[in-house]
């Protein structure tokens, strides 16, 4: 049984590499039926493919039996929680928890904003890997560390510092990124420090480190600081 890596359309400016394949070549050749393309094959769901995208190749691989699919399935909508108002910019799973250990896999859609107008060679770009670190903190956040809080405020996301070290280069392969809440305190009334690494894996190699130091604000305190200090720029700007 042959194998495959299944990418989306415009993921990267060319795909070199035979066992690689864009998702409309696929549907190309099932609508000719050119059966030595993916008769018996596992087709591996790589970077740039859309839910909707994911969502038709599993439902051929079940009904029609043709191929197999290996991938990460359906995920529950994380537009809010990861702060995104159009599902194709969020870019990961929902983050799985064990201890203070969370776990979520890279899911590019190749029309979100960070790929659509920038693609260059066959990489995926490191400020793609760092959003998906980012996106993750915010849903970590509102899925878990919300509710470990003794404040019953609304709270927001607030980054502190950030550090990022890219060790190789990410291409658009299945990507797992893992995130260690390390140490957590109280700075004060209802303001929250953390600690967090992350480790970005692909083929069990590390391919990025990236450390994020973030505050959970209450979302009353934090409006009125920005309020103000939106109003003093705006001043000072003019």
């Amino acid at each position: 049984m042959g194998r495959r890596l299944i990418l989306g359309d415009e993921i990267i400016e060319k795909i070199d590499c035979e066992i690689s394949i864009r998702y409309s070549e696929l549907l190309e050749a099932l609508e000719k039926k050119d059966k030595h393309i993916y008769e018996g094959v596992i087709f591996h769901i790589g970077q740039g493919l859309s839910q909707s995208e994911r969502d038709t190749l599993y439902k051929i691989s079940s009904q029609q039996k043709l191929f197999d699919i290996n991938g990460k399935k359906s995920t529950i909508e994380l537009k809010e929680m990861v702060h995104k108002k159009k599902s194709h910019n969020v870019m990961i799973s929902e983050p799985i928890k064990n201890d203070d250990i969370y776990t979520s896999t890279l899911l590019l859609d190749d029309s979100c904003d960070e790929v659509s107008d920038h693609v260059t060679g066959l990489h995926i770009q490191g400020i793609v890997l760092f959003e998906s670190c980012r996106q993750m903190m915010l849903a970590v956040s509102e899925r878990f560390l919300f509710k470990k809080l003794t404040s019953k405020d609304q709270m927001r996301c607030i980054l502190n510092t950030t550090n990022t070290d890219y060790l190789c280069f990410a291409f658009p392969v299945e990507t797992q990124i893992k995130m260690k809440v390390e140490n957590n305190k109280q700075v004060k009334k209802r303001q929250f420090c953390f600690k967090s690494t992350f480790q970005i894996t692909q083929n069990e190699r590390v391919v990025a480190i990236i450390q994020i130091d973030f505050l959970l604000v209450s979302e009353q305190n934090i409006a009125k600081l920005e309020n103000k200090l939106y109003n003093k720029a705006i001043y000072n700007a003019v």
